[in-house]
């Protein structure tokens, strides 16, 4: 019986044994994935506040090419007012051919980046 009770008490340490090593071995895997969670959850909020940033950008350029537009359909429109004053009244200044011909290069090219057919 003292063979068959040692026995039994060598089996129950090595579980014993073998259950502390597996329980280790689980909380160092715990321990490595709880580290590796909190750096994506870091990488997320970064990634989060760039995103807000990114969204007012976007925001903010689509209001100052809405301002842009109006500016532009103020400028052609007084540009065809301009013309056909000057057509009906006195001669032109000296510097009114070279002011047109830079509100048309100006007139173009705004129409260009607005719809992207030039980089700005």
């Amino acid at each position: 019986m003292t063979g068959t009770s040692s026995s039994k008490s060598s089996v129950s340490s090595f579980n014993s044994n073998d259950d502390k090593n597996n329980y280790y071995e689980l909380l160092d895997a715990f321990n490595e994935l709880h580290k590796e969670a909190t750096k994506l959850q870091k990488s997320k909020n970064k990634r989060r506040g760039e995103i807000k940033w990114l969204e007012g950008r976007v925001k903010q350029l689509e209001e100052e090419n809405e301002n842009l537009i109006t500016s532009l359909e103020k400028l052609e429109k007084s540009k065809k007012h301009s013309r056909s004053k000057d057509d009906t009244s006195s001669p032109q200044c000296e510097k009114c051919p070279g002011q047109l011909e830079k509100i048309d290069y100006l007139i173009k090219n705004s129409l260009k980046i607005h719809f992207g057919k030039i980089e700005p």
